[in-house]
């Protein structure tokens, strides 16, 4: 807004019917901002928020592995670090 009200004193004019005037939150950068801050796009995060937890100490092993074993292959074998 007061880059707006700027753009006024220097008799520069814009057009009420291009602008968003009055807007309760608006989305920039991919966030959301709003009079309370700024904030995640709920719409971003959705699928991290309805992955399911573990319910077991087997499935924490599962997932565990899904991830540590590129790690331990790139460490075992002679492989070039980049």
């Amino acid at each position: 807004m007061n880059c707006v009200a700027d753009s006024v004193r220097e008799k520069l004019f814009a057009k009420y019917n291009k602008g968003e005037f009055w807007l309760k939150e608006i989305v920039f950068l991919r966030n959301i901002v709003s009079i309370e801050g700024v904030h995640v796009n709920p719409n971003k995060i959705e699928a991290i928020v309805e992955w399911i937890s573990p319910r077991s100490v087997i499935e924490v092993a599962e997932g565990f592995a899904t991830i540590v074993a590129p790690l331990t292959k790139f460490l075992q074998k002679k492989e070039e670090f980049a």
